[in-house]
């Protein structure tokens, strides 16, 4: 029922989907979802859920494995690996994975019906915050001038960079670069210039603020 109710709910959005639809393509009575989901808002959350809890099986390991070497003092080329290992790793969860894909196609239709669904607690609780978290310890951890919290939080934001501006406007970004289709060489593309731009944006924190005015003159 769950996967029937993803592929509809992505096809046709939450308010163009009826339990009756979503019965059918999953060869169940209509009372069925009733009973495991309570209704069609109870299904759309089960569906959140085993998406996002598959896509956070593919981060979550690198996000434990940075956060883990962060806290045990690792330098800033250990740093900057970790980092990119976990940037990497949610390039291929959006954009490789059948699981982002799908997430994508949720937020897209509820873009489109004005609603703030479920997705929005579930994308925050199970991979937004911990990934924000991760990369505001890194800030945290290599900045050499000292910061107010907003400060480091817009910098975290700042160092997921490119993968997030694709994520939350992919069709957009797509469109003026005129790409049709992102496929396995943009891929690796987009993974080398967000590696590149990560490391810069490190190295550049790492360094007091009057070595950086320096290079200004």
């Amino acid at each position: 029922m769950i996967d029937a109710a993803v592929d509809i709910f992505g096809r046709q959005g939450f308010e163009g989907t009826s339990t009756r639809d979503i019965a059918a393509a999953a060869a169940v009575n209509t009372p069925a979802i009733q009973y495991y989901f309570g209704n069609k808002m109870g299904l759309y959350s089960a569906c959140l859920d085993q998406l996002t809890g598959k896509v956070w099986r593919r981060i979550g390991p690198a996000v434990q494995a940075c956060q883990s070497g962060l806290q045990a003092g690792a330098t800033l080329e250990e740093i900057i690996f970790l980092l990119n290992d976990v940037q990497s790793c949610l390039i291929d969860a959006f954009f490789s994975d059948d699981e982002g894909a799908a997430i994508r196609r949720l937020l897209a239709w509820e873009d489109v019906e004005h609603d703030e669904m479920a997705s929005v607690d579930f994308m925050k609780a199970r991979i937004g915050l911990p990934i924000f978290q991760t990369f505001y310890m890194a800030v945290e951890r290599v900045a050499a001038t000292p910061m107010k919290p907003i400060e480091m939080e817009m910098h975290a934001l700042s160092l997921m960079g490119i993968s997030m501006i694709f994520h939350f406007n992919q069709s957009r970004v797509m469109d003026m670069l005129s790409w049709s289709t992102l496929d396995d060489g943009l891929l690796l593309s987009l993974k080398a210039v967000a590696q590149k731009q990560l490391a810069y944006a490190i190295v550049g924190l790492s360094r007091p603020d009057e070595e950086i005015d320096s290079h200004k003159h």
